[in-house]
């Protein structure tokens, strides 16, 4: 069985698996300065305050719990996602507050990392309206993926989709992050594959042997768009054709030929 780790030691356990309730919220705290100006000025210290985090280690849950970013990276974000690493997960998910170490025991454990951008640009507003615009888990996320891409760590895609943040989100826009993934620096051929084999690999019981390309044997699985999305890949949010098993489940392109009998 895979086993993922959801670290979001901010706000965190509250868009958890465990739904607490009663998590505080987070304190800034100004340490040497203020950000930059002129080479030499010490950087904008920032401190974020996770109220009640568990604690993957111990089982429990921790009290005032702190995440520091220096000038806009994270310096020590706690040890929930080192805990996840080491414990053996599968797929460590989001990372937001992930430090170059943690990133460094993802490489050499050949892990994948789950980033799913949809439901942290949902909590992006609330986040923001915690830290008075400063940081959020959405804008410290596209530092761990750019960092995590140069790194090679595979990134398989996902939508992490439900009622948190700022309403429910409705099915059937997740497409849109792949405009997301080539502004953080992917190539619009990894930000299709991160959908594709790179997801496919991450299934238990050898998917990746079955499905995430076309190819003879496979289960017929595909989609179609209008134009290249490798030129324009919000071509992807614009799907026409789909076909699922061998089975046309939609069809904007005209007639289609007959489905295919087995399936693959």
């Amino acid at each position: 069985m895979r086993h993922r780790c959801v670290s979001r030691t901010l706000v965190v356990i509250a868009t958890s698996a465990l739904a607490l309730s009663g998590v505080s919220g987070w304190a800034q705290g100004r340490g040497r300065g203020t950000a930059p100006a002129v080479p030499g000025t010490p950087p904008e210290v920032t401190a974020i305050r996770a109220g009640r985090p568990f604690d993957a280690k111990t089982g429990t849950i921790l009290t005032n719990q702190v995440v520091i970013v220096t000038g806009g990276r994270i310096t020590d974000g706690g040890e929930g996602l080192t805990s996840c690493i080491a414990a053996g997960v599968d797929i460590p998910m989001h990372g937001p507050e992930m430090t170059d170490a943690q990133l460094q025991m993802i490489v050499q454990k050949r892990l994948m990392l789950g980033i799913t951008i949809d439901d942290l640009i949902n909590l992006d507003p609330g986040d923001k309206k915690i830290t008075g615009g400063k940081v959020s888990r959405f804008t410290l996320t596209e530092g761990v993926f750019k960092r995590a891409h140069a790194a090679g760590v595979p990134l398989p895609f996902g939508s992490g989709r439900g009622s948190a943040g700022e309403g429910i989100m409705s099915v059937g826009g997740e497409a849109s992050q792949f405009s997301w993934m080539t502004k953080w620096g992917m190539t619009p051929a990894e930000a299709l594959q991160t959908a594709f084999m790179v997801a496919a690999d991450s299934l238990n019981y050898k998917w990746g042997s079955q499905i995430g390309s076309v190819e003879k044997g496979k289960y017929a699985d595909i989609i179609a768009v209008s134009g290249n999305p490798l030129t324009d890949v919000t071509e992807m949010e614009r799907v026409k054709f789909v076909m699922k098993g061998g089975e046309v489940i939609r069809s904007d392109i005209g007639r289609p030929a007959a489905s295919l009998s087995t399936g693959r």
